[in-house]
């Protein structure tokens, strides 16, 4: 026969080994924070609660920000993208145009209204003046005509 844990262990322990395990763990994990503190602080660095809230308010009020700043031209560009796609790959490394060039060899269907969404695309996010809303109006009409045709397809 093996020898098994409860081998090395009293009767009246061998059922709470796994009890005794996590309050090991717990000691362990409480004895490894007081010390990590006491680093930090040794070496004047200060692990204040309040500072990391702050840090993380302030991350979040940045990405609402930023995300505040994306047109619906820019939106309906990667929603029309996100369909062509399933049915061409868009890879990491391809620019908007280098994708454009794909589509247009590939998939006739769509090539023309792809071909006005990114040029709509290329004016909102790269030149000085924003979309108007009936540019808007247009692009998310361009890529539902998209979406459609590639549905019919897959």
């Amino acid at each position: 026969k093996a020898p098994s844990l409860s081998m090395f262990t009293p009767n009246y322990l061998a059922p709470n080994v796994t009890t005794l395990t996590y309050i090991g763990a717990i000691v362990a994990t409480a004895l490894l924070t007081y010390f990590l503190i006491t680093f930090l602080r040794r070496f004047s660095i200060k692990a204040s609660a309040r500072k990391v809230v702050e840090k993380i308010r302030h991350t979040v009020r940045s990405e609402g920000k930023a995300k505040a700043l994306i047109s619906g031209v820019v939106e309906a560009y990667w929603y029309a993208v996100g369909f062509l796609s399933k049915l061409i790959p868009k890879l990491n490394h391809e620019t908007h145009r280098e994708y454009l060039e794909k589509i247009k060899a590939k998939e006739s269907d769509v090539k023309d209204y792809f071909e006005k969404l990114t040029f709509l695309y290329e004016k909102d996010r790269f030149s000085k003046r924003r979309a108007s809303e009936e540019e808007f109006r247009e692009a998310m009409l361009l890529a539902k005509k998209i979406e459609s045709t590639v549905l019919k397809k897959i």
